[in-house]
């Protein structure tokens, strides 16, 4: 699906999840429908045998969007993150620092996570 729409990351957030992880969907982006279908195994009311078992089904839909809809998202992936076919840098270069302690600090709601010298 993500492939088919031209997103480089099979991964997909509803709205609000996005904004709790500190992500901004970039204005004009349109989210993708999804649907989540289930059966939930129900008591008929008055019964107390479970051969009065029925079953019910449940849809829900949700509006997600990739995460190269996302401003911080953009962000993350051209300066913090590593790609191979770039040895291992970002698109956005940045110098290396050979001295100093490694601190760990969550990027994107704690999703990724840079690893920086201090």
């Amino acid at each position: 699906m993500a492939q088919t729409a031209g997103y480089r990351t099979p991964r997909f957030l509803p709205f609000k999840q996005a904004l709790e992880l500190g992500g901004n969907v970039r204005k004009g982006e349109h989210g993708t429908k999804v649907y989540f279908v289930k059966q939930h195994q129900v008591r008929d009311k008055g019964s107390d045998d479970n051969s009065a078992m029925r079953l019910v089904p449940m849809m829900r839909e949700y509006t997600v969007f990739n995460v190269d809809q996302l401003l911080s998202y953009l962000k993350y992936y051209n300066e913090v993150r590593t790609h191979l076919s770039l040895e291992k840098d970002a698109p956005v270069s940045r110098a290396v620092e050979r001295a100093g302690s490694i601190l760990c600090r969550p990027v994107l709601g704690g999703l990724h996570h840079q690893y920086v010298r201090i």
